[in-house]
C-alpha cells in the first residue's frame, strides 16, 4: 500500500489528508469526512505527492546467536532472517509494513519524519525476539537500520 498525501473535495469543502501528521488539525476534515480513512468510489481526488524519491530506510535483518559455541577458530556469525517490520508514527499509527527477503535485506519508503520500527515476532515463543527501535528519517536520505532477532543460545565466553 502506497502512503501519499492527497488533496480531495467533500461535499464542495476542500481537504487535506498526510499520513503520520503530527499534528491532527491537517487531518481533521478529512477524518470527519471519511472516519475510516478510505475514500469511497469516484472521489475527485485534486493531487497527490509522494514521498520524496530516495528517503526512507534500509536495512538487513538478523538472526543470531545460531550455534552454542563459536570463537575465533570456530567462527559462527549471525544469519539473514525473513522477518515482518512495522513501521509507527510518532501516534503509534502503522504508515508501513515490509518483509525482508531471503537475504535479510529491506528498503522502505518513508516521509521524513520520526518512527518506530516494530520487529514482528512470528510465534507466541519466546525466541526468537527483536526489540523495537527509534527511527529518524531525513529528508532525501535512506537511513540505515539493522535488526537483530535473538535466537535465546548463549555461548560460553
Amino acid at each position: 500500500v502506497e502512503r501519499v498525501a492527497f488533496w480531495v473535495t467533500a461535499g464542495g469543502e476542500f481537504l487535506t489528508y498526510i499520513p503520520g501528521a503530527a499534528v491532527a488539525a491537517p487531518n481533521a476534515g478529512f477524518a470527519a469526512a471519511f472516519p475510516n480513512r478510505m475514500l469511497p468510489p469516484n472521489t475527485p481526488l485534486l493531487g497527490r505527492c509522494t514521498p520524496i524519491a530516495g528517503t526512507g530506510v534500509e536495512g538487513r535483518v538478523t538472526l543470531g546467536p545460531v550455534c552454542p559455541v563459536a570463537s575465533n577458530l570456530l567462527p559462527c556469525p549471525d544469519q539473514p532472517y525473513v522477518a515482518t517490520l512495522l513501521f509507527r508514527s510518532t501516534a503509534g499509527i502503522e504508515v508501513a509494513r515490509v518483509t525482508s527477503g531471503k537475504d535479510g535485506r529491506y528498503n522502505v519508503a518513508l516521509a521524513p519524519g520520526r518512527y518506530t520500527l516494530v520487529p514482528l515476532v512470528p510465534s507466541d515463543s519466546p525466541f526468537p525476539r527483536a526489540s523495537s527501535q527509534p527511527v529518524d528519517v531525513v529528508a532525501g536520505r535512506i537511513t540505515s537500520v539493522d535488526v537483530l532477532f535473538d535466537t535465546g543460545i548463549r555461548t560460553a565466553r
